[in-house]
């Protein structure tokens, strides 16, 4: 948790885009992969529809998604293996 190398922001675009501005700020140098099932993609920012459609497995995840969408996000980040979230 305290050097992943990726980390994958899922959900709500408010508190993903500060966790990575926050990440940026201190120097973050990993992946940061964003996840939304409708947000598009801009010339800046990929935006992936699911946890499954990860390049990779990230190391960390941080979620942001309505508490009755959590245990969805915590299968689908088990299935990937992704240590912590």
């Amino acid at each position: 948790m305290l050097a992943p190398r990726s980390v994958a922001l899922i959900g709500e675009h408010g508190w993903t885009e500060a966790v990575a501005r926050a990440s940026l700020a201190v120097g973050y140098q990993g992946k940061l992969w964003r996840v939304h099932p409708s947000r598009a993609s801009t010339s800046d920012v990929q935006y992936f529809r699911s946890i499954d459609d990860l390049p990779e497995s990230p190391d960390s995840a941080f979620v942001a998604v309505p508490n009755h969408q959590v245990p969805k996000v915590a299968a689908a980040l088990a299935r990937r293996g992704v240590p912590q979230a």
